[in-house]
């Protein structure tokens, strides 16, 4: 969590049992959402 003045940064990290990438939607429906970002991690980064 990242807070900068009146913004707050949430990183979370879930699971999906299926790809319904939907809840991305859902997500930026709720009240006070700006924006959402998928990032999907696979183990290692490199440069």
């Amino acid at each position: 969590k990242i807070m900068k003045h009146d913004n707050t940064e949430l990183t979370v990290e879930i699971f999906l049992k299926y790809e319904n990438l939907n809840l991305l939607s859902a997500i930026k429906d709720i009240e006070g959402v700006n924006d959402v970002t998928l990032v999907q991690y696979r183990g290692s980064y490199e440069a």
